[in-house]
């Protein structure tokens, strides 16, 4: 068992020393794991040796941690915006479907993107989900609305594929952006609300993101504007990381207990 675990991982591990996804690679696996187990089965009818056994299903381990990484990193890989459409002015319509991270510098938050234009032609291949930044007009947090998970919106926005800096010790957005599936960031031109709330009845991670925003709502509510540590407290009780200030998090790793709110964090994560 301890070998097979080994191999899957280390199949896994493999496609991280590859500059690329390999074309056919989901052939390749298919007939690795058939001529692995005809091999089993012709070793266990007639010649029966234990260890060849031993390594053949060692073998499919590692084809399946392989192929299980793939097909992964090739799903994220299909939705990433295609540069023909990077740094041009486009029309979305989608749904907020996350809690958005909210301050007076203005929103950041996840959009599921239903349809697309630009101008007036339909984008037929676009990626199904983004994140948007809405920052106000010269630092003016009343240009900015309410952006409430759940919400339907038009907005005009400026896109491109998502970059992260490469400096090091530093936030890893286009790692982040991989792992959550969105396929381009972008700005905020401006927007229409289309629909206050449009979560239907069977959306229950929608509709527990809608919950959370509430709950955020009243604990801001019930603390005074000058809270020292309100970001921590919304932290704490409902995982809304992003509440907590970078000044924060500076004093929580430097402290060692960094590790600890992240933790309690992802009972709820963001």
């Amino acid at each position: 068992m301890r070998t097979n675990i080994a191999a899957f991982i280390a199949g896994g591990s493999l496609l991280l020393f590859l500059p690329a996804v390999p074309e056919y690679w989901g052939w390749i696996c298919i007939a690795s794991i058939t001529i692995s187990l005809l091999g089993i089965y012709i070793n266990y009818a007639s010649i029966q040796y234990p260890r060849t056994n031993i390594v053949l299903i060692a073998v499919c381990s590692f084809t399946l941690g392989f192929s299980w990484n793939a097909n992964y990193a090739q799903s994220r890989l299909a939705n990433v915006l295609s540069i023909e459409h990077e740094g041009k002015d486009l029309v979305l319509e989608g749904r907020v479907n996350s809690l958005p991270q909210s301050s007076s510098s203005g929103a950041k938050f996840s959009f599921e993107v239903d349809q697309a234009f630009s101008g007036k032609d339909s984008i037929e291949s676009f990626p199904p989900q983004i994140y948007l930044s809405w920052q106000p007009a010269w630092r003016n947090p009343q240009d900015v609305p309410e952006v409430i998970p759940g919400q339907r919106w038009e907005l005009k926005v400026k896109i491109k594929r998502p970059y992260g800096s490469l400096n090091p010790h530093t936030f890893d957005f286009e790692r982040w952006s991989f792992h959550q599936d969105f396929g381009a960031s972008g700005s905020v031109r401006s927007g229409k609300l289309i629909l206050e709330k449009d979560i239907a009845f069977t959306e229950f991670a929608l509709a527990m993101e809608y919950q959370r925003w509430k709950l955020r709502q009243k604990i801001q509510r019930l603390l005074p504007r000058d809270a020292r540590y309100g970001g921590v407290i919304a932290a704490l009780v409902m995982g809304d990381q992003n509440a907590i200030d970078q000044d924060d998090w500076r004093v929580f790793n430097a402290t060692g207990i960094g590790h600890l709110i992240s933790i309690v964090c992802k009972i709820y994560p963001s």
